[in-house]
């Protein structure tokens, strides 16, 4: 990302009320990380649709920097998107929590088995509360996914095998 482009981010996440965190490059070593971008984006997803937004109706950017800007708006205009990004938040954030408080060298046993358990019960709990962040993402300005939606197959006339012996 250039460090324009990263102005036009970092302005339409600090121009809100509310303090939100910068999206940063994920790291390889430190998992934690995906939780930090699953808050951003969570948290600010709004404003980084309309980076987005920014960036890929500028004129003085490069064709292919527009278009993936308009890809990644798309992209996040589903609601699918907004669906994960909230679900993932929760669960990252929970065992970024869970895993901070184990690396603790005073841990009892005890607390780090009832942590686990915990941790264990919270994630068999997320699985049907699917309607609860449905719920949730209203606020969300998404419009729902056309994945489900299937390309209607024409017929490909050429394919079709010759009947010998009878007049066409």
């Amino acid at each position: 990302m250039s460090t324009h482009r990263y102005r036009i981010l970092v302005s339409k996440l600090q121009s809100t009320e509310k303090t939100l965190y910068v999206t940063k490059k994920l790291s390889e070593t430190r998992w934690s990380c995906r939780a930090d971008a699953t808050r951003a984006l969570s948290c600010g997803f709004r404003e980084i649709k309309e980076a987005l937004s920014a960036v890929a109706d500028d004129e003085e950017e490069k064709a292919t920097v527009r278009s993936q800007a308009d890809g990644l708006y798309d992209r996040m205009s589903t609601l699918e998107l907004g669906l994960f990004a909230a679900f993932w938040n929760d669960i990252l954030e929970r065992f970024n929590a869970t895993s901070r408080t184990l690396q603790d060298p005073k841990l009892d046993v005890n607390v780090a088995v009832a942590l686990l358990k915990s941790l264990q019960q919270f994630v068999l709990s997320k699985r049907d509360s699917f309607y609860d962040y449905e719920k949730k993402e209203v606020t969300y300005p998404v419009r729902p996914s056309t994945c489900s939606r299937t390309r209607a197959r024409r017929r490909n006339i050429r394919l079709t095998p010759l009947v010998y012996g009878q007049a066409v």
